[in-house]
């Protein structure tokens, strides 16, 4: 097997980047801009290479770097539930997964005082990273087929069903692109600041992300928002931001108005993004970018999503165990 060496990137690696990412599937959340997105407002984004003997890129690695009151952080880089290892391996052999999950552990700095990231759905195989000192950890995501809404409230569970009624009487009309991502943004602070929602993702990153996806770069890539209010005419009670690449959607931002509650606006809104989703034939595969918090999680498993399981790897230095540890304990 070819010598790898890794080393972390800089903005001259940029094309080999983008190289590497054309050959590995184009997904959205693997995208050079996506840390540059995810960084905004909260640090800066840090990426490692990997490279063989001729000195081309193989594998590479986004992390955001966030400097903390408790220590220093190499983020995954939310809001995807996953940003992996980029690579174009048509066969991944389980001997250089190992080498380059390894090669990415040595060349984290030694003064990051915790690090993580989130392995992509299927890539199970952990042990470069465990054997390097990495913890590993499962997550979860729930996936979906993107079908229309008919054929998802077939296979439903019958209380969705309910909801999508009790939303079809009551007038709730969905619309899409008549909210402003800035409005909703704000939207979700207020909800992230009623719920004391933990290290939500700023504004900054938003709007930037939308910057980018509508911009001429970003190709087959693209976003858009959906709303539907109480009442016809007024004020949002649910929005949500729903971006995609050529495969995936991924559901990346909802809010809801704590004023609104009780009229299944949130029902009518998910099932008319897959509608929308299957008209545009933008991707296959739906992301609800999550499945780990039990509220969140009750209202997914209506749509009797697929359960996808995720490793999480996670290294402390012994400054980061003491400060994750006395940021627990003083709930921060």
């Amino acid at each position: 097997m070819a010598k790898l060496t890794s080393r972390q990137l800089t903005s001259d690696d940029k094309a080999q980047w983008q190289s590497l990412w054309e050959r590995s599937g184009r997904h959205l959340v693997q995208h050079w801009n996506w840390a540059d997105c995810a960084a905004t407002g909260v640090g800066s984004p840090a990426r490692i290479g990997v490279f063989d003997g001729g000195g081309e890129l193989r594998a590479a690695c986004a992390f955001v770097d966030r400097p903390r009151k408790f220590g220093r952080m190499w983020a995954n880089p939310a809001p995807a539930p996953w940003a992996g290892v980029l690579h174009g391996e048509t066969k991944l052999e389980e001997e250089w997964l190992r080498d380059a999950l390894s090669l990415i552990a040595d060349a984290v700095p030694a003064d990051v005082d915790f690090a993580e990231t989130v392995l992509q759905p299927g890539m199970m195989d952990g042990r470069g990273l465990a054997w390097a000192g990495w913890n590993l950890q499962i997550h979860y995501t729930y996936q979906s087929v993107i079908t229309p809404s008919t054929e998802v409230l077939s296979a439903a569970a019958p209380n969705l069903r309910r909801r999508w009624k009790k939303a079809r009487d009551g007038g709730v009309e969905v619309e899409q692109g008549a909210i402003e991502l800035a409005d909703l943004v704000t939207l979700y602070d207020k909800m992230a600041a009623e719920k004391k929602v933990p290290g939500h993702v700023g504004g900054e990153c938003w709007l930037m992300l939308e910057n980018w996806l509508a911009s001429e770069e970003s190709g087959e890539l693209g976003m858009q928002t959906y709303s539907a209010g109480a009442s016809k005419g007024g004020p949002p009670a649910f929005a949500a931001m729903v971006a995609w690449d050529c495969g995936t959607a991924y559901y990346l931002l909802g809010a809801s108005d704590s004023d609104a509650h009780g009229n299944e606006a949130p029902t009518a809104v998910h099932l008319h993004i897959f509608d929308d989703l299957t008209r545009l034939k933008a991707a296959e595969a739906f992301d609800w970018c999550g499945a780990n918090t039990p509220s969140i999680v009750q209202f997914k498993k209506q749509f009797r999503p697929t359960l996808v399981p995720l490793v999480h790897a996670v290294r402390y230095s012994r400054k980061g165990l003491v400060a994750d540890a006395t940021r627990r304990f003083l709930g921060r």
